[in-house]
């Protein structure tokens, strides 16, 4: 992490050239460094993304985006990174080159094993997790390998809603309707 004087907005992160490399969040007017995504962690993103494409081939549902940097409008001191945004086709931004400027109908965050290690991790962990729902993401997934589950928030929320195992299917509920994918599917090794 490295120390800034004082607390910054995204307008200005996204102008400091040593930010650019999209290894960094802005979390709170700070900029933090993201841990690199481990081999799992990236094949689970991977294949959900890949699962809600092949749904959605010419994406008239709505729109995917791993790894971008999200503007809350109504939070200027944060720009942070999900593993996954889905926003739906009636709410799609403009291409622009900076951070993805509307906050997603999904979001999807994949749990790595620091996220885990220990209770203060744990606590940051959830924190970070409960961002989506208290900016207005209507579902957020918090997807946990280590437990091999898969929680689902909804706006507003501050606990799961759900907790589904392997036997359970996802569903895209009213945001990506009809698209279902069983929760075995993101842990498997194929």
């Amino acid at each position: 992490m490295l120390v800034q004087a004082r607390p910054i907005t995204i307008d200005e992160f996204e102008q400091m050239a040593e930010f650019s490399n999209g290894r960094y969040e802005l979390i709170d007017g700070r900029p933090v460094e993201k841990s690199m995504p481990g081999d799992e962690h990236s094949r689970i993103a991977d294949d959900l993304l890949f699962a809600i494409r092949d749904f959605d081939r010419n994406w008239k549902l709505g729109r995917a985006w791993r790894e971008v940097t999200v503007r809350v409008r109504s939070d200027e001191r944060n720009g942070r990174e999900p593993d996954l945004s889905y926003v739906v086709a009636s709410r799609v931004p403009p291409k622009s080159k900076g951070s993805l400027d509307v906050v997603p109908d999904l979001v999807v965050e994949v749990w790595s094993p620091s996220d885990v290690a220990g209770q203060v991790n744990l606590k940051s962990t959830r924190e970070k997790m409960l961002y989506w729902p208290d900016s207005g993401v209507k579902i957020t997934w918090c997807i946990n390998p280590a437990a091999q589950e898969v929680e689902i928030l909804y706006a507003g929320q501050k606990t799961p809603a759900k907790v589904l195992g392997l036997k359970d299917t996802l569903e895209g509920e009213d945001v990506i309707p009809g698209f279902k994918l069983e929760v075995a599917r993101l842990f498997t090794t194929e």
